[in-house]
């Protein structure tokens, strides 16, 4: 039962991930001149890969911020509603510290192939924005 939970948890996170994998994708693909620019200046791969990363981390926690603002704003409405009787609603900070260390991880990670595939890309290519089939 355990191992069906941990599966079904696992499965339900990733569907977020794919979805911010796509969105990254298609951002960055709007961005091809700009990477292209870049590229010709002598910006390396690596570079670029660390931009798109750290922007894609930056969304992600920002999401989260708003995220975690909502469920305070949640909490204390249903404990004042008097909904439930002698129940006390609030924040648990572990959980809200395991929640932060999840939002970093499914940044990273929704954010490695999109700016690994556009560091790829060569300059002439992305200068002249024909993203599709230009990846080697």
């Amino acid at each position: 039962m355990i191992a069906a939970i941990i599966i079904a948890m696992i499965l339900f996170m990733l569907l977020p991930t794919i979805n911010l994998i796509n969105i990254n994708v298609s951002r960055i693909m709007e961005r091809a001149g700009e990477i292209g620019v870049r590229k010709t200046f002598g910006a390396s791969s690596w570079t670029l890969v660390g931009q798109f990363i750290v922007e894609n981390v930056m969304l992600t926690l920002f999401g989260g911020v708003i995220g975690f603002a909502l469920s305070r704003f949640a909490l204390r409405f249903i404990t004042g509603s008097g909904w439930f009787p002698y129940a006390q609603f609030h924040l648990n900070h572990r959980i809200f510290l395991g929640g932060f260390v999840l939002a970093v991880f499914f940044g990273l990670l929704s954010g490695v192939y999109p700016a690994w595939k556009m560091s790829r890309l060569h300059p002439v290519q992305a200068l002249k924005g024909a993203m599709q089939g230009g990846v080697r």
